[in-house]
C-alpha cells in the first residue's frame, strides 16, 4: 500500500494516532527483510546478511529473532567483531545489563576506538552509577578522538556532578571551551559551576563576556550578573546590573503583548529593582 502511493499516507496516519514517518519506516524495514530473506536463500553463508536482518529485527522489537541471526553471523563468521556490538544493542534494549557489558568488552577488546561502542559503554556505566568507570570511558572518548563532538564533554561534566565533583566538571569545560572559539552552552556550564564553587568574580567576568558574544540575550546575562551580585552580598551592583537588563529587554521588545515569558521578566526585573532601590 505504501509503496504504491505515499500520497495517502497523512491521512492513515491521521485515522491510526501514528506518524506518517513511522508508518513509512515500518514498511521500509518489512521491505528490507523481505529482500534480505531472498539474499539469504541466495547466499546462506555471507554472515553480514543475517546481521543486517538482526538489526532490522532488533528495530523492530523482534529481539528474539535479532539474536537468532546474530548467533547465525557469528557461527558463520567468528572474527565479526560487529555481531557482538549488535547483541550489546539487543541486550540493552531489553534490560540485561551484565550481557550488555559483555558483549561490549568483547567488542571493545577487538575495535578499541569505536565511538558508538565506548559510548554505548559509558552510559550503560552512568545508568548503573558507576560513575568513576564511565568517567574513564568518557575520557577515553575525548582523548582517542581528534575533534570529539562537544556533547561529550558536557556529558562527563554532568556524570562528575553525580559524584559531587564540581571542580572537575569544571576542568572539563573549561577544556571544551579551550577547543571551541565560542559555544554559549558550554559558557553557561562553566557559569553554572563557578555559581555552584561561589567563585563568583570568575562567573562576572564569564557574563561580561557572554554579554559581549550574545547582544540579543545580554538582558538575560545581566540579570544573570544581578543575581550573581546578590550571591556575593553586593546589593547595589545588582540593582545597576538588573536596571541594565531592564533596558536591553525593553530596547529589544517594545512591544512585549504576545511575549508572556518576557513580561515576566521584566516583572521580575522591576520588583527586583524596587526590593534593591
Amino acid at each position: 500500500m505504501f509503496n504504491r502511493d505515499f500520497r495517502i499516507c497523512p491521512i492513515i496516519a491521521l485515522s491510526w494516532g501514528l506518524s506518517c514517518a513511522v508508518l513509512v519506516a515500518g514498511e521500509i524495514e518489512k521491505a528490507k527483510i523481505i529482500e534480505l530473506n531472498q539474499s539469504i536463500q541466495t547466499a546462506p553463508e555471507d554472515a553480514t546478511l543475517y546481521l543486517e536482518r538482526g538489526e532490522l529485527y532488533r528495530l523492530d522489537s523482534e529481539y528474539r529473532l535479532a539474536l537468532k541471526d546474530f548467533v547465525t553471523a557469528q557461527k558463520l563468521d567468528p572474527d565479526l567483531p560487529a555481531v557482538e556490538l549488535a547483541r550489546a544493542r539487543v541486550y540493552k534494549d531489553i534490560n540485561r545489563a551484565e550481557a550488555t557489558e559483555a558483549h561490549l568488552l568483547r567488542f571493545l577488546e577487538r575495535v578499541p576506538a569505536d565511538l558508538t561502542g565506548l559510548r554505548l559503554l559509558a552510559s550503560l556505566y552512568a545508568a548503573q552509577e558507576r560513575y568513576l568507570e564511565a568517567d574513564a570511558v568518557y575520557g577515553q572518548i575525548i582523548d582517542t578522538f581528534e575533534s570529539p563532538p562537544v556533547s561529550f564533554y558536557l556529558i562527563r561534566a554532568r556524570n562528575r556532578e553525580s559524584y559531587d565533583d564540581l571542580e572537575g566538571s569544571l576542568q572539563i569545560i573549561k577544556e571544551a571551551i579551550r577547543q571551541v572559539e565560542w559555544n554559549p552552552m558550554l559558557e553557561n556550564r562553566a557559569l553554572e559551576y563557578e555559581i555552584k564553587l561561589k567563585r563568583y568574580p570568575d562567573a562576572l567576568e564569564r557574563t561580561d563576556r557572554l554579554i559581549r558574544n550574545e547582544e540579543r540575550q545580554a538582558f538575560r546575562h545581566h540579570k544573570a550578573k544581578g543575581d550573581i551580585y546578590l550571591l556575593a552580598e553586593n546589593p547595589t551592583a545588582a540593582e545597576e546590573s538588573y536596571r541594565q537588563a531592564l533596558t536591553s529587554l525593553e530596547s529589544l521588545y517594545p512591544s512585549l503583548t504576545n511575549l508572556p515569558g518576557l513580561r515576566a521578566l521584566r516583572d521580575d526585573l522591576i520588583k527586583s529593582i524596587e526590593s534593591l532601590d
